[in-house]
């Protein structure tokens, strides 16, 4: 029996009959790709931070690197939940941007 609480966004009633049946690759890539960007300039920063070079720009690149890691890992996240086939998670609910 389907539980009638759980709003799924893929169902027919749910999306008012707008179906996607294409994937949106570049929505994940997009993800991927502003986690990896953030690891590279978090990790970056913090060694120079870390090290005694703050003058060489090592705040500066922390900023950046948690404004591009934060929503990139969250994205990355639900498309991994959606390809794993997790309950309540959709490729759907990634932003376009």
């Amino acid at each position: 029996m389907k539980n009638p609480y759980r709003l799924d966004p893929d169902d027919a009633e749910f999306s008012f009959g707008e179906t996607n049946t294409t994937r949106p690759w570049k929505k994940v890539a997009l993800a991927i790709g502003l986690l990896v960007v953030g690891t590279v300039l978090l990790s970056v920063g913090l060694g120079l931070y870390l090290s005694g070079k703050q003058e060489q720009g090592g705040l500066p690149l922390i900023i950046l690197g948690s404004i591009t890691f934060i929503p990139g890992s969250y994205h990355t996240r639900i498309a991994y939940l959606a390809w794993k086939g997790r309950n309540g998670y959709s490729l759907n609910q990634i932003p376009d941007f």
